[in-house]
């Protein structure tokens, strides 16, 4: 066998195949798919957790009795404080809440569901025992019970005040008075004036020359009402005795006016503590006392 003339030279050297494209590619992939299972895991938790969001209020337990109320009626006062008092925690009592729109005790579906609250914790005050104070009574003080002469008018007259005098005669009690209601006013005096009588320096106290005048004020009074003064020395030392009478005048009378019961001594007054007692009707009226210095 012949060789042709000209041999074709030899292939040039050929680089070993290399690997198929698409090998590269696979971490991607299961980056990819990792990341969507991650997603897709994220999803589910957010539908389970929003499913069971909305689930939760229908399988919560509920409270026949709840301590709150929507009915401002049913209310319980959880503080009520009385007094001054060391407070105790306690559990507040409850009531049965009533509907909004219906009839106490019996239940409605047209109002707002009632949920349920935990119970509240009151503050319950416990009053102490209110301690009254004892005071001992206080001591009784004895007064022994002096007699002092006082001049008693009736309602409306002033009365006279009681001379103050030493000496060893008593005085004459005024228990047995009758103040009359034609009398409004005495007065002693030194003298008188005008038709009227009206008293001029009216005094206590005379000088041993002086006239007595006792001026009474009668008011109303019915006719033949009789009106008498009698005249008393009632302590002059040892110049007589206790209780002296000196003279008397009764007079009648009527209507509204001064009496003038005036007495003049024969030389001159012995000193010492005289009175004269004012009768109307017999009924003593008042007894009033002066003295001669």
């Amino acid at each position: 066998m012949t060789q042709p003339p000209f041999a074709p030279p030899p292939p040039p050297f050929a680089p070993p195949p290399s690997a198929p494209r698409g090998g590269n590619r696979l971490p991607l992939i299961i980056g990819a798919v990792v990341v969507l299972l991650c997603i897709g895991a994220l999803c589910v938790v957010g539908i389970a957790v929003f499913a069971f969001s909305r689930l939760a209020p229908s399988v919560a337990p509920t409270s026949t009795s709840p301590a709150f109320s929507l009915n401002p009626t049913a209310t319980t006062r959880a503080i009520l404080v009385t007094s001054v008092a060391r407070p105790t925690l306690a559990v507040c009592p409850t009531q049965t809440p009533e509907p909004l729109n219906g009839p106490a005790g019996q239940p409605t579906t047209s109002g707002p569901q009632q949920l349920a609250q935990p119970a509240a914790v009151c503050v319950t005050v416990t009053p102490l025992p209110t301690r009254t104070p004892t005071v001992p009574p206080l001591p009784t003080i004895g007064i022994l019970a002096t007699r002092v002469p006082t001049t008693i008018v009736q309602a409306g007259r002033t009365p006279l005040p009681t001379v103050a005098f030493r000496g060893s005669c008593a005085r004459p009690i005024a228990a047995t008075l009758t103040p009359s209601p034609y009398i409004t006013s005495i007065a002693i005096a030194k003298n008188v004036q005008g038709d009227n009588k009206d008293p001029v320096n009216p005094t206590r106290t005379f000088v041993p020359n002086a006239i007595f005048h006792a001026v009474v004020a009668i008011e109303n009074a019915p006719s033949d009402s009789k009106f008498k003064a009698i005249w008393y020395a009632t302590d002059v030392g040892s110049a007589a005795a206790c209780n002296t009478l000196i003279d008397s005048f009764e007079l009648t009378s009527q209507g509204s006016r001064n009496l003038d019961f005036n007495l003049t001594p024969n030389s001159k007054w012995l000193t010492g503590l005289y009175r004269v007692e004012i009768f109307v009707n017999s009924k003593l009226d008042s007894i009033t006392d002066f003295t001669v210095q």
